[in-house]
């Protein structure tokens, strides 16, 4: 299992990672990103195996 960082509108796959935690850590790191407003709306998405 894995967990990807999702763009909410296009749906496309921006970062994947390990565990939750990381990406939310991610997520949390892109939010106090300078230029913030420049960084995709994300959503963080459990991906099982079969779905690879």
């Amino acid at each position: 299992m894995r967990y990807e960082c999702r763009n909410i509108f296009g749906g496309e796959t921006i970062a994947a990672f390990r565990t939750y935690e990381k990406a939310e850590e991610f997520v949390d790191a892109a939010a106090d990103y300078p230029d913030w407003w420049t960084v995709p709306a994300m959503i963080i998405v459990e991906v099982t195996e079969d779905e690879l």
